[in-house]
């Protein structure tokens, strides 16, 4: 995901790519700008930042497709992205890997609906939301990554698979 931004009459460039989670911009020799984000809760903050002040006045042009599914134990921000970009998110059933002191050790669901704000459509209600809801059972759990404060659960990996 990316946006174009004018800056000196010049446009540059803004991507995400799928394999790495740092929110590090570089520039190429080419003049184009890249942001990763890497899966690390002491960068929240200047993710977080990054999001609402710059990223939602983006456009995206480019998006990674969604990578070859089953996946298995993959980061709670890779499988949420492999979620959101596959062509039918409700088809997916997600084992969530949830973090120590939740009353079990995993929940497996349906996918009820995805709440990012990674890849177009956005789907979150505020910035910075990265979570899913699944049928567990006839029950939705919402269920967000590391540190989550809005969702039932937090997870540390998930296991993606079609149904």
């Amino acid at each position: 995901m990316g946006g174009d931004r004018r800056e000196s009459g010049r446009r540059r460039r803004a991507c995400l790519d799928h394999q790495r989670l740092l929110a590090v911009a570089r520039q190429t020799p080419s003049g184009e700008y890249g942001l990763a984000i890497e899966q690390s809760p002491k960068n929240a903050i200047a993710i977080l930042s990054q999001w609402s002040n710059f990223w939602a006045a983006g456009d995206q042009v480019y998006r990674a497709d969604c990578p070859s599914l089953p996946l298995e134990r993959v980061s709670f921000r890779h499988g949420l992205f492999a979620v959101a970009t596959y062509h039918d998110p409700q088809s997916l059933t997600v084992t969530a890997h949830l973090f120590p002191g939740q009353g079990a050790e995993t929940v497996t669901g349906r996918v009820v609906e995805t709440k990012q704000g990674l890849v177009e459509p956005a789907t979150a209600e505020f910035t910075g939301q990265n979570g899913l809801v699944l049928d567990v059972e006839g029950t939705h759990r919402s269920v967000g990554g590391s540190g989550a404060y809005t969702e039932d659960l937090a997870a540390e990996l998930l296991s993606v698979r079609e149904e």
